[in-house]
């Protein structure tokens, strides 16, 4: 299939698109981007696109009801990091107490501010072999880069490809433009911050994802 008839084709007979040619343009089906001369770092992505793809529900087995904490007293950044911490340290007690320092230096994370005060926080190297996403939500918001945040997403995982960040990121993007997010602080059981991340985790795949590695 030509790129330029890519607006005319019939995308709905398709389960997804994978192109040697980066496409810079918003489709309704998955796009995965390769290298012209298929290498091996090239089957690997398309494996890990075609497991993802077909398993949907990653989040749900990287969201641990263990590494959710609501009603979190805080009152500084300093307060935040810590909490994160000692919940970390509870599941994985090798974890190094040099993690707090690590936390307030960017060159360890990316910081991505979401709406409705939602933040995340990716690490660049994850803390243990176990990919996993850490959840506080706070009993009140808190500055943090000068922007209040009250839900604070950590993201630590082997991802090599991006697949699970860009996953994570836009169903981000869809949970914090609607009510979903008020739900969520109005009823901060674990339950329901599942429920609705999963729903718009499925949200996201349905829009169609372009995943370029």
């Amino acid at each position: 299939m030509s790129y330029y008839k890519l607006p005319d084709e019939d995308l709905s007979a398709y389960d997804f698109i994978i192109s040697t040619v980066p496409i810079h343009k918003t489709l309704s089906i998955p796009t995965l981007n390769l290298s012209q001369i298929i290498t091996n770092d090239d089957l690997e992505q398309i494996h890990t696109f075609l497991h993802y793809q077909y398993h949907q529900d990653i989040l749900k087995t990287i969201f641990l009801p263990q590494l959710y904490q609501d009603h979190v007293i805080a009152h500084h950044k300093k307060d935040v990091i810590k909490a994160f911490y000692h919940l970390l340290k509870q599941q994985f007690p090798q974890i190094k107490e040099s993690f707090q320092s690590h936390m307030n230096d960017s060159q360890y994370h990316q910081f991505t501010l979401f709406p409705n005060q939602v933040a995340l926080i990716a690490l660049n190297k994850p803390l243990t072999n176990n990919n996993m996403l850490s959840v506080l939500i706070l009993n009140k918001s808190i500055m943090w880069n000068k922007k209040e945040i009250k839900m604070i997403i950590l993201f630590s995982c082997s991802d090599p490809h991006h697949f699970i960040l860009n996953t994570l990121m836009d169903t981000l993007k869809s949970l914090t433009t609607c009510n979903d997010i008020m739900d969520i602080y109005q009823h901060v059981d674990y339950p329901t911050f599942l429920k609705t991340i999963l729903k718009h985790e499925k949200n996201s795949f349905n829009q169609g994802v372009s995943i370029n590695f």
